[in-house]
């Protein structure tokens, strides 16, 4: 939410700022507004994705048995009262963090993830089901959540929200629920491992184009300017040393629409998870040569783009 923001060369206006400001946070904020696409998707993130529909699912049924058997005391685990406390310290704490609705990241929510079987476990104990039965529940649990650390294998979230290729690799549509941006979605796609494939393939990327002073790097503004940092001049991958690092040129690819000042070659950097829309095109330049990079199961295209005469 902080730090700075990027300006769109044909424009001069910023395209993405990271800083809001205090109105738009306040903005952000809407506590009474109990319906909206983005709140349903927050929901499906914490109660559905990656297998997280497993504990949902035995809570709602463990707690549906318990009232039914009016047997909801709390009495085989801890007190009343401690139990009553920590529900409405969750429910009041999801209420207030998803009342801001900002991107449908889910690391916003992981700290209600553990909390999800354990409210399983007690609703299970409470509706009469053996020790036994609530081991075998967590034991058919845990190899699936382990697995989803690093696929996206959940055959639930997949028929819910579908997946895109990032190359021989599936992520699920994160955005495909809240409609919001950009594209398949950014930072929402860092919920396993699998994400890191595009860290790896970009440097991959970076080493084979070697952007010097003349490279101008194209991309589409809603990826993030935030993929694209500093470079080490030696090896041409990313570096944390910005002091001996160097920021290769970018710029929008909007923008060599309206330009008048564009650049004579630039490359375009495609990336699955934001594309251009299909009848998107440069009319001002032509097709040069196209590079295609793979790395841990992503793929990014570089294709450079020549200025007509």
């Amino acid at each position: 939410m902080f730090g700075p923001g990027f300006v769109d060369p044909a424009h001069s206006a910023p395209i993405w700022g990271a800083s809001q400001g205090t109105s738009g946070l306040l903005r952000d904020f809407r506590p009474w507004d109990l319906w909206s696409r983005r709140l349903l998707n927050q929901a499906f993130l914490v109660t559905v994705l990656q297998f997280q529909w497993w504990p949902s699912l035995l809570t709602v049924v463990g707690a549906w048995l318990a009232v039914r058997r009016r047997r909801w005391h709390y009495t085989d685990l801890a007190p009343t009262t401690g139990w009553r406390c920590l529900a409405w310290t969750l429910v009041i704490s999801v209420y207030v963090i998803t009342s801001y609705r900002t991107y449908s990241n889910l690391r916003y929510f992981t700290v209600f993830l553990p909390f999800l079987m354990l409210g399983a476990l007690v609703a299970l104990s409470q509706a009469g089901v053996s020790r036994r039965w609530r081991t075998a529940a967590v034991a058919i649990w845990l190899p699936c959540l382990l697995a989803s650390v690093r696929w996206s294998c959940d055959p639930v979230t997949r028929l819910a929200i579908g997946t895109f290729s990032i190359g021989t690799e599936q992520l699920f549509r994160v955005t495909h629920i809240s409609h919001e941006c950009c594209g398949y979605g950014q930072d929402a796609l860092a919920y396993n491992l699998q994400y890191t494939a595009f860290g790896r393939v970009l440097d991959k990327a970076m080493v084979s184009l070697q952007p010097g002073d003349s490279t101008v790097i194209v991309k589409t503004r809603w990826l993030g300017w935030a993929w694209l940092t500093a470079l080490d001049p030696k090896t041409s991958r990313r570096t944390l040393d910005e002091a001996h690092g160097y920021l290769p040129r970018m710029i929008a690819a909007e923008s060599l629409l309206v330009d008048p000042s564009r650049p004579s070659r630039v490359w375009y950097l495609w990336a699955p998870n934001v594309p251009l829309a299909p009848d998107f095109a440069f009319p001002a330049y032509r097709v040069g040569e196209h590079r295609t990079v793979t790395a841990s199961g992503a793929t990014l295209q570089l294709t450079e783009l020549i200025r007509n005469p």
